[in-house]
């Protein structure tokens, strides 16, 4: 797992620093992937992570903001990485994950993972991550989607099961500019 992790690391800023920032496709990610990450902006700072089936099959999935969020990867002017806060670290919640957090993607369908834009005081929150004073310039961005669960626990039977035919890997989007002023 750990090298996965770290694989997917480095693969992330490989493409940010040689990634087609005009792309709209989505970005490379592992074999045998039926996911496409597409990354989107608009209005130089609103962005959009949107997950694509690209099988002629329904295929399912876990995306929860808290349990098994997406990962924005901002890259400043300079070319440092932007560590966000992760919020899950100081918030209690229930990370159980049960049946119905699973969901359905119809054949090439598109489901949106998150949306934000960056806020008049240059913060940018990502589901549970928040970049704070962010300086004006030129950043880069890219997102990672880990699909890493296919246990749930069954209150009824209080036994945890596998959600079968899942598919379980990392996707990267392609690369987008955003512009803060």
């Amino acid at each position: 797992m750990r090298l996965s992790r770290a694989l997917a690391g480095v693969v992330a800023v490989l493409n940010l620093n040689c990634g087609d920032l005009s792309a709209q496709k989505g970005g490379p990610s592992m074999a045998g992937s039926p996911w496409e990450l597409r990354l989107s902006v608009a209005e130089g700072v609103k962005l959009r992570a949107v997950l694509h089936n690209r099988t002629k099959t329904q295929q399912t999935y876990l995306y929860h903001s808290k349990i098994q969020p997406s990962e924005l990867i901002l890259t400043a002017p300079a070319g440092q990485h932007i560590e966000p806060f992760d919020t899950r670290a100081e918030a209690k919640f229930d990370n159980t994950v049960y049946r119905e957090m699973y969901r359905q993607a119809a054949p090439d369908s598109d489901v949106t993972l998150a949306e934000a834009s960056v806020d008049p005081d240059h913060s940018l929150r990502w589901g549970p991550f928040s970049f704070m004073s962010l300086p004006a310039g030129v950043y880069h961005a890219q997102v990672v989607w880990r699909s890493e669960m296919n246990g749930y626990y069954d209150p009824g039977s209080k036994r945890t099961n596998v959600v079968k035919d899942i598919w379980l890997g990392t996707v990267m989007s392609n690369t987008v500019e955003i512009s803060i002023r």
